[in-house]
């Protein structure tokens, strides 16, 4: 979800930075008056101001942003002479306070900024399904007993065991078939992982990892759309799916 506080804070800052750093006008003669003497080594433009204001204390509104503006310059967020771009700035401060998912931390020996990196380049709607998966979040069954105990914890599909993120994927007895394709086709490859590991976008030294990649994300993307219709995917959808996220496939 949108982080409103960062949000408004980087949409703050643009302007008066844009001011600050633009042509004369009585707005930036109020900024430089109070940040031109902090600023004068990140900014040419005040390279001259060698002399402080001679004030008690810069008022906190402004001694915020000047706070803020050295920080993304030591980011290399700034740069000399380029405009401040609010989005590329919200992003760096979310990245800053993003915490690491439960299942992060519980299986650290994952390749977590390959997956992650993986999952950013897949389109909006996969990408987040692979995001929920791999975070734990998506409405299992197992997932939604834990919020409410009166839901039925019992896979859809089977009837058998818990519907957990594991056996949504690959231990339904339901969802065999569809599953031992793909294992034989990362195999194939060169796959050694887990199915614990594989299932979660972590190969080891595997080729063309986008191609792989590609066609985990195409199963479970699929197989959670079967499953929210009552039904168990095939290896048609799953293949057709592929070929649209990998022509080369």
């Amino acid at each position: 979800m949108v982080n409103t506080h960062l949000f408004y804070r980087s949409l703050f800052l643009c302007p008066m930075y844009k001011v600050l750093t633009g042509p004369n006008s009585p707005e930036s003669s109020l900024l430089r008056y109070w940040m031109s003497f902090p600023l004068r080594t990140l900014l040419p433009l005040y390279k001259d101001n060698t002399v402080p204001v001679a004030v008690m204390k810069r008022p906190y509104y402004l001694q915020e942003p000047l706070h803020q503006i050295k920080q993304l310059f030591a980011s290399s967020i700034l740069v000399q002479g380029n405009p401040m771009v609010h989005r590329k700035t919200y992003n760096h401060w979310v990245l800053e306070v993003t915490t690491m998912g439960k299942l992060e931390i519980l299986r650290p020996n994952l390749d977590w900024p390959r997956i992650w990196k993986a999952t950013a380049a897949l389109p909006s709607n996969i990408r987040e399904t692979m995001f929920l998966f791999n975070q734990r979040l998506l409405p299992t069954r197992t997932r939604c007993h834990r919020l409410d105990p009166n839901e039925d914890a019992k896979c859809p599909i089977c009837h058998q065991d818990p519907e957990t993120d594991e056996h949504l994927m690959f231990q339904c007895p339901e969802r065999l078939t569809v599953w031992s394709w793909l294992e034989g086709i990362m195999r194939q490859k060169g796959c050694k992982s887990s199915k614990e590991d594989l299932i979660r976008g972590h190969f080891g030294p595997i080729g063309n990892l986008r191609q792989a990649f590609t066609l985990l994300a195409a199963y479970i993307f699929i197989n959670w759309k079967a499953r929210n219709h009552q039904r168990t995917p095939n290896q048609e959808e799953v293949e057709s799916l592929w070929k649209t996220l990998y022509p080369h496939s």
